[in-house]
C-alpha cells in the first residue's frame, strides 16, 4: 500500500530545506550543513517511509479502566505479533473511526505486559487529545503497532540488587517487569519496587503489584503516598530499603519526580552510572 505524505510532513520537509538553504548562504564552510541536511532528510525518510512498513496489526480486545483518566488496553495480534522485553515501548496508531482525535497518528507508549504474555497490554493516561480519545476507544477496532524500541532494563548488573522507583503512568515499565517476574523470568538478586503516587486512588496497579510481591520471594513492593507523606525522603528510603545506595536504581515518572529523586540519590552518594532514568511527559 502506498503511503502518502501528509500536509504536516510536507511542511516539515519544506522547513528543513529552507533552513538548509539559509544556512548555506551564511555559512563559511558548506559541508557541515550539507551533512546535517542529508541526515535530517534521512531521518524523515526512515520515520515516514521505512518505519511504517514494520507495523503489526492488532485488535483491541479490552479497555480496562484503572483510575480516573487511566485505562489499560489489551491488544490481540492479528498475525504473529511482536516480541518484546520488559520496559520497552511501541508506537501505537489507532484506526477507530469514532475517535475524536488521534486516528491514524502514531504515539509512543510503554508496554506493561510481560514478554511471555500473548497479548500486549498498554497503560494510557489522559495527557492530551490523542490519549484522551483512547480512554473510550472501541473494543474490537484495529490498531497498528510499531516496535518495540528502547532498553530500559537493558543495563542489568547481576552482582547488585535493584531498586525500582515509579510514579504516575511511569509505573508501566515496572508493571511489565513485575509481570515478567511473575511469569517465571529469572533475575539474579532482589528487586524492590517503590510506587510513588498522590494517594491510593492514583496507585493504578497497586493491588496487582502487592499480590505479585506476596507470591514471589525476592520481590518487595512498597507504596509511598505524597498526600500523606510529602516528597520522598532519605529517611523513607532508609526505612524501607536500607541498602538503597548499594543497588542498581531505575527511575520512571513525571519530570519533577525524576528530578527530585536524582538530587536525593546523588546527595546520598549514589553514582550517576547506577541511576537509570526515563521521564514520562506530555507527548
Amino acid at each position: 500500500m502506498r503511503r502518502r505524505l501528509k500536509t504536516g510532513d510536507m511542511v516539515l520537509i519544506a522547513a528543513l530545506l529552507l533552513g538548509l538553504w539559509h544556512a548555506l548562504l551564511l555559512a563559511g564552510e558548506a559541508w557541515p550543513w550539507w551533512l546535517l541536511g542529508i541526515a535530517g532528510l534521512g531521518a524523515i525518510a526512515w520515520r515516514k517511509g521505512v518505519a511504517p512498513r514494520r507495523r503489526h496489526a492488532y485488535r483491541i480486545e479490552a479497555v480496562e479502566p484503572l483510575a480516573r483518566g487511566v485505562v489499560e488496553l489489551s491488544l490481540c495480534p492479528e498475525g504473529s505479533g511482536i516480541r518484546h522485553e520488559a520496559g520497552q515501548f511501541v508506537y501505537l496508531s489507532p484506526l477507530d473511526e469514532s475517535l475524536a482525535a488521534g486516528r491514524g497518528e502514531e504515539h509512543p507508549y510503554t508496554l506493561a505486559s510481560a514478554p511471555a504474555d500473548s497479548r500486549l497490554r498498554i497503560g494510557i493516561k489522559d495527557l492530551g487529545d490523542a490519549s484522551h480519545a483512547l480512554q473510550t476507544v472501541t473494543p474490537g477496532t484495529r490498531v497498528l503497532i510499531e516496535g518495540p524500541y528502547g532498553e530500559f532494563f537493558g543495563r542489568r548488573f547481576p552482582e547488585r540488587d535493584m531498586l525500582w522507583l515509579g510514579g504516575g503512568i511511569g509505573i508501566t515499565p515496572f508493571v511489565g517487569g513485575a509481570r515478567d517476574l511473575a511469569s517465571g523470568a529469572e533475575v539474579a538478586g532482589r528487586v524492590q519496587l517503590i510506587y510513588l503516587a498522590h494517594d491510593e486512588s492514583r496507585a493504578y496497579y497497586g493491588r496487582e503489584l502487592e499480590a505479585i510481591a506476596e507470591r514471589l520471594e525476592g520481590f518487595t513492593f512498597t507504596r509511598h503516598y505524597s498526600r500523606e507523606q510529602g516528597h520522598m525522603t532519605e529517611a523513607f528510603l532508609r526505612e524501607h530499603c536500607p541498602d538503597f545506595t548499594e543497588r542498581e536504581i531505575y527511575l520512571c515518572g513525571p519530570p519533577a519526580m525524576n528530578a527530585h529523586l536524582q538530587r536525593l540519590l546523588a546527595g546520598q552518594g549514589v553514582p550517576a552510572s547506577r541511576i537509570h532514568s526515563e521521564v514520562f511527559d506530555f507527548l
